[in-house]
């Protein structure tokens, strides 16, 4: 096992995509996703590659490519940080295997979120009274964000990806007499659109539900023709507001697994 401190954040996609190619048929939790800019760790064994990259609210968050699972135990084993260590595991299948690799490194059951699509997206017009978050909006939306949600199962936005998407028309609004009372952050990416975040402090249920139209119809504008989003599995409120706008599970979940850090394990 070998820590490799010249892979820079940067190669990370080449120097992964390189060994999938070599390894097509393993276990994996990466998928070119995009990685927060941090501290970066990686890990490498004959059959097996891993990373971790250190996120601001004081964890590292770790992906893998395995062909062995063997040699996945082995770095997990040896990997000693002190901040807790999160890992994904997405799957359309029950991966036991898996489970039973991390659960035995230390790594014990946190959340589940599951991924809803919809595609096609109805056709609907723009809404000419959609409003859009100021960039002066836009920081103070993204410093809200940490507490309106888990940062251990979210991937946030750096603070000037955050400001720029608000240029982008990403961040749709609800105001009451100027004040921000809800907001949804979505991504166009060519055809296909993601929509993580929405928050509702009204209330007014109809706000709500006029959000989410106003940003569908707001994708439709920008060109996208299907979306995805992520909600937490037991979220029933949340998830039938989406299926009532023609959201459904695709079967494709991710599973949160931590690691406290290693003085919390002995005390244990």
């Amino acid at each position: 096992m070998a820590s490799d401190s010249a892979i820079l954040l940067p190669d990370v996609p080449d120097w992964m995509l390189e060994w999938q190619r070599r390894f097509p048929v393993g276990r994996t939790n990466y998928f070119r996703q995009t990685i927060p800019t941090g501290e970066l760790r990686t890990w490498e064994t004959e059959r097996c590659r891993l990373f971790t990259v250190r996120e601001p609210d004081g964890f590292a968050r770790l992906y893998f490519h395995a062909a062995s699972a063997a040699d996945l135990g082995s770095i997990l084993s040896g990997i000693a940080v002190c901040e807790p260590l999160v890992v994904a595991i997405l799957c359309k299948q029950p991966m036991p295997d898996v489970h039973e690799i991390f659960e035995q490194s230390g790594f014990r059951w946190y959340d589940e979120y599951k991924r809803m699509m919809c595609r096609p997206l109805p056709p609907l017009d723009p809404d000419p009274l959609t409003e859009f978050a100021s960039r002066p909006e836009a920081l103070l939306i993204r410093a809200a964000m940490v507490s309106d949600f888990d940062p251990i199962t979210s991937h946030f936005p750096n603070v000037a990806e955050f400001a720029d998407w608000s240029e982008r028309r990403w961040i749709p609004v609800r105001r009451n007499e100027s004040k921000v009372t809800g907001y949804a952050v979505l991504r166009v990416l060519g055809r296909h659109a993601v929509f993580n975040y929405f928050k509702n402090d009204s209330a007014h249920p109809r706000d709500a539900l006029l959000l989410i139209r106003q940003l569908q119809g707001e994708l439709v504008r920008q060109g996208a023709d299907s979306a995805e989003l992520w909600v937490r599995h037991d979220n029933e409120k949340v998830i039938k507001l989406y299926q009532f706008f023609g959201w459904k599970f695709d079967g494709l979940s991710a599973q949160y697994l931590i690691r406290p850090p290693l003085q919390e394990r002995n005390d244990s």
